[in-house]
């Protein structure tokens, strides 16, 4: 190297050291970030552990992408765990992804609102069998994504199990989110043979004791499923999927009797959810982001209440406020041009809604979860194959209207009366269905 009389280096020397000396401070500020990193999480996990019950407010939301267009959900719950393995998790406000799952210690009850049916199993022995479902769970783990995270109720003698899976954990910093105080840490996890480990992202209260968001890495989960294959892997393919979930108000307390389950009034219990949609769920096309009902249920969720003050869009881009239909029987059929049941029960509502055309029903197909392209050309060719009726079809590009009303497996069709009240709610398809919304029409009308 070559000096001046400065004592200083010269020319590329120089350089060299400077880049150096950068690697090096960058390499220890990693090392710092990774060493405050798993300091960090094993203070919050054994904090965690020693806890003998835990409770919160959680916010799920998902934002999916897929070929048949974008879908975004959110959905709140409260959440109550106590060791070893009781949990109470309820949904909140209803919502496609509502659900309530209970554990008793004994027995997990799973209730699904949109079905109004609801399964027992024997209770896991402990959180970590929560979040290890195998092909008998019927939800898979807590029913949520990111709340199966291996850094949430970790007991104490899995804490060591559950670093040791861990190839770095990076403090990110210190921020502020929603004007709260946290810190952010990135944590990856050890790979396997062609799989790389997976990132999770958490966020701790500014002392390091509760969680305050966390984000799996829905990518590697969802490229393991495309790995191995099977229905999974076809739901999958083209998807993209981020999730976020938010915890709130945490607290080592638990209200009394929240691990008990009460069945819902009219709510039956069932041996497999495919029982309550009347029929196993098909598959037509890869990618469905809702499913799809080959038998019919009556009755389902907001009947007997005012219809959401929701504008829809039609296909032509003009904008039908629901409400400036009122003084009207409004028949809305939630569908898909991929959902074999939806195309099949569509002709017999055409039919019985377009011979009531002048007796002030209107027939409003919303299509769902499909891309934009593939419903106008169904609805382009329907004429010509139902005696030159026409289908006026909305489109819910963000399947936002079909979350407004709780839209779960479709089809999904509501009656609606002159006064907006949603008086008939039909899930699924059956041969008289065609019959029995003829005479609800007929009676409506004579109202």
């Amino acid at each position: 190297m070559v000096f001046s009389q400065t004592g200083f280096f010269e020319g590329d020397s120089m350089k060299y050291v400077l880049i150096a000396s950068g690697l090096s401070a960058l390499l220890a500020s990693h090392a710092s970030a990774d060493e405050r990193g798993d300091k960090l999480l094993r203070e919050f996990l054994t904090y965690q552990s020693k806890l003998e019950a835990f409770s919160c407010e959680l916010s799920l939301s998902m934002e999916i992408e897929s070929p048949f267009g974008p879908m975004n959900m959110d959905q709140k719950f409260s959440f109550a765990v106590q060791q070893p393995n009781k949990m109470a998790l309820r949904g909140k406000g209803g919502g496609m992804m509502s659900v309530d799952m209970v554990s008793d210690g004994e027995s997990m009850t799973t209730y699904l609102p949109m079905l109004s049916a609801y399964m027992v199993d024997e209770a896991p022995k402990s959180f970590a069998e929560m979040n290890d479902p195998d092909e008998s769970d019927p939800m898979g783990g807590a029913g949520l994504p990111g709340l199966d995270s291996k850094f949430l109720m970790v007991a104490a003698e899995d804490i060591e199990k559950v670093l040791a899976a861990v190839e770095s954990c990076e403090f990110v910093g210190e921020e502020t989110v929603e004007d709260t105080k946290v810190m952010h840490l990135k944590i990856t996890e050890k790979g396997e043979a062609d799989f790389p480990g997976m990132t999770t992202e958490l966020w701790l209260s500014e002392d390091g004791k509760w969680p305050f968001r966390l984000k799996p890495d829905m990518d590697s989960m969802m490229a393991a499923a495309e790995a191995e294959g099977g229905e999974e892997a076809d739901m999958m393919e083209g998807m993209e999927m981020n999730v976020t979930l938010d915890m709130r108000d945490c607290k080592s307390e638990i209200q009394e009797n929240v691990f008990a389950f009460v069945a819902p009034e009219g709510a039956r219990k069932v041996n497999d959810f495919s029982e309550a949609m009347g029929g196993m769920m098909e598959m037509e096309a890869p990618a469905e982001v809702v499913p799809e009902v080959e038998g019919e249920k009556k009755g389902g969720p907001l009947e007997g209440e005012p219809a959401p003050a929701v504008t829809l869009t039609m296909l032509d881009g003009t904008q039908v406020a629901l409400a400036s239909l009122k003084g009207k029987v409004v028949v809305m059929d939630f569908w898909a041009t991929w959902c074999g049941p939806c195309k099949r029960g569509m002709p017999g509502l055409s039919r019985i809604t377009y011979a009531r055309r002048d007796q002030g029903v209107v027939f409003m197909p919303v299509a769902i979860a499909d891309r934009k392209e593939k419903v106008e050309k169904y609805v382009k060719g329907f004429p010509g194959a139902n005696e030159g009726r026409p289908l006026p079809t909305a489109f819910d590009e963000k399947n936002d209207i079909a979350s407004s009303f709780k839209v779960g497996p479709i089809p999904h069709t509501l009656i609606i009366d002159k006064k907006g009240v949603i008086r008939h709610v039909h899930i699924g398809f059956s041969p008289d269905h065609e019959k029995t919304m003829a005479a609800e029409l007929d009676a409506l009308i004579a109202e």
